[in-house]
């Protein structure tokens, strides 16, 4: 996960592209670490439903 994250804020390659390279399933999930990581938030945090 944090590799993806670095590789992809390196400039190496798109979402798209650095997802499929990683054999993570969808890029959006490469999006939502970015963001976090941009963030400061920690992965593993979940979102409490009420």
């Amino acid at each position: 996960m944090l590799e993806a994250v670095r590789a992809y804020l390196e400039g190496c390659s798109s979402y798209k592209r650095m997802a499929e390279r990683l054999d993570i399933r969808n890029c959006s999930q490469l999006k939502v670490w970015v963001k976090k990581w941009q963030n400061g938030s920690l992965f593993d945090e979940f979102k409490k439903r009420d």
